[in-house]
C-alpha cells in the first residue's frame, strides 16, 4: 500500500509536538483553558498563514473541507468562536520560543549556493506593507480609511534566512535610513589622515564603545577628567524617532551606545576653526561636546548647569588597563 505524506504535514514535522508540549508548560499557556489546545491553534493559525485565509470563517471552512485529513494532525476543526478567544488570551511568548527554536534548527542546518562569489558579505534589504484593521490599531495610519504597519527585513543570503527584522508605522522611513546606514556605511577615512597630517587633534578615537565607554578611556590613557554636554550630543533624527518608539531613550543611546564610523577627537581650542575647515572640504559635520580638564582621571556630565558623575554603561574592551591643559572634546 503507498503511503503519503502532505507538504502541510511534513511542515508541522519540523517543530516536535514533544517540544511544542514542553514550551506550552514553561509558558502556561493552557492554565485554566479548557477546549481548544495549543496545539490545535497553531495548527489553525499556520494553515491561514500559508492558505491566505483572511477571516476565522475561512480557517473553519478551509479545515471544515479536508476535516477526514485532520486526524494525523493532531486537531480537530476548531470552532471561530474559541479559535478568537485563544487569539486574544494565550500568551505571545509560546509562539516566540516556537519560532526562535525552529528557527536555531534551520540555521544551523541551512547553507545558501552561489554560482558567484563576492568578497563581502552578501544581504538584502527588503520592505513591506502589512495591512490591519484601522478602527482596532489606530495607531497605524497608512490611509484616511485604512492602518498598516511597515515589516524591514535583512535577509542574510549565507542560508536566506533573515538576520534582522524591525517594523514600523508604514510612512516611516528611519528604519530604511538608519538600515542603509549599518548596511552601506562611509567611514571619514580621507578626513582623519587629514587631521593627522596637519596635526589638528591631540587625540582620536573610533566611537565603537559609545561616548561614555570611549571618551572614558582617553580620560584614563592621559590622566585627566573631562565634562560632556548631554544637550549638544548630535543624534540622528532616525535614530532617536526608533528609540522613542520603543520607549527608550534617546540621549541614554547617544551616551552609551557605540558608533563605529564617527570620530571622537581633543582638540585645542586655537585648533578649532582649523578643524572646521578641514571638515567642510569633506563634509563631515563636527559638533563641540565637552571639555577635558587636568586630572585626577574622571567623567562628568553637565545637567542643568551642573556637574554629575558620569558612569559608563559601554561595553569595555580596555578594562584592567592602567592609565597613561584643558581642550574641547570634539565629536565628529
Amino acid at each position: 500500500m503507498k503511503a503519503s505524506c502532505s507538504m502541510f504535514s511534513q511542515i508541522l514535522k519540523l517543530i516536535p509536538r514533544i517540544e511544542f508540549e514542553r514550551i506550552v508548560k514553561e509558558t502556561g499557556a493552557e492554565y485554566r483553558s479548557k477546549g481548544l489546545s495549543s496545539w490545535s491553534q497553531f495548527v489553525s493559525m499556520l494553515f491561514c498563514q500559508l492558505g491566505r485565509a483572511h477571516s476565522l470563517r475561512e480557517i473553519e471552512g478551509g479545515l471544515k473541507s479536508c476535516e477526514g485529513k485532520l486526524a494525523h494532525l493532531g486537531i480537530e476543526v476548531p470552532a471561530r468562536s474559541s479559535l478568537s478567544y485563544a487569539n486574544g488570551h494565550r500568551p505571545w511568548q509560546l509562539y516566540e520560543k516556537v519560532f526562535y527554536g525552529l528557527f536555531e534548527k534551520v540555521a544551523a542546518k541551512v547553507s545558501g549556493k552561489r554560482k558567484f562569489r563576492f568578497k563581502n558579505k552578501l544581504v538584502s534589504l527588503d520592505s513591506t506593507v502589512i495591512d490591519l484593521c484601522l478602527s482596532i490599531y489606530d495607531w497605524a495610519k497608512f490611509r484616511r480609511t485604512k492602518g498598516a504597519v511597515k515589516l524591514h527585513l535583512v535577509l542574510d543570503h549565507d542560508g536566506y534566512l533573515h538576520k534582522t527584522g524591525v517594523w514600523t508605522e508604514s510612512s516611516a522611513k528611519a528604519v530604511t535610513h538608519c538600515l542603509r546606514a549599518l548596511l552601506d556605511p562611509n567611514p571619514p577615512l580621507a578626513f582623519a589622515r587629514a587631521l593627522a597630517e596637519h596635526e589638528i587633534v591631540h587625540a582620536a578615537m573610533d566611537l565603537s564603545d559609545g561616548v561614555s565607554g570611549d571618551l572614558r578611556t582617553m580620560c584614563d590613557e592621559s590622566d585627566v577628567s573631562a565634562w560632556v554636554d548631554g544637550n549638544t550630543l548630535p543624534i540622528d533624527v532616525s535614530a532617536a524617532s526608533l528609540e522613542r518608539a520603543r520607549g527608550g531613550d534617546a540621549a541614554a543611546l547617544a551616551l552609551h551606545g557605540g558608533e563605529d564610523y564617527q570620530l571622537l577627537l581633543a582638540v585645542p581650542r586655537e585648533k578649532l576653526d582649523a578643524l572646521r575647515d578641514v571638515a567642510v572640504i569633506w563634509d563631515i559635520p563636527t559638533t563641540v561636546i565637552g571639555e577635558f580638564a587636568p586630572g585626577p582621571s574622571a567623567l562628568l556630565l553637565k545637567k542643568g548647569g551642573s556637574l554629575l558623575p558620569l558612569t559608563s554603561q559601554a561595553h569595555d574592551h580596555f578594562r584592567g588597563r592602567g592609565t597613561g591643559g584643558g581642550e574641547p572634546a570634539t565629536q565628529a
